[in-house]
């Protein structure tokens, strides 16, 4: 995970996600500087995204038992 981090981050990709379906959980990256900064979203939260508008996901309904 490392080795993409800082592939991603000399890419300059702004922001990407790690979604974590057996934990039920979602990291999101945001590029800040030279680094990134995480924000780890949990069941009840809401995805949002800066770089897709409108863009809202439910992390209730993104792991809803089927």
């Amino acid at each position: 995970m490392h080795r993409k981090l800082n592939l991603y981050r000399d890419a300059g990709v702004p922001e990407f996600w790690i979604v974590d379906p057996e934990e039920k959980l979602v990291e999101v990256f945001h590029l800040a500087g030279d680094r990134y900064v995480p924000n780890i979203l949990r069941m009840g939260d809401t995805l949002k995204s800066d770089k897709f508008s409108g863009l809202e996901i439910p992390l209730d309904v993104l792991f809803a038992e089927r």
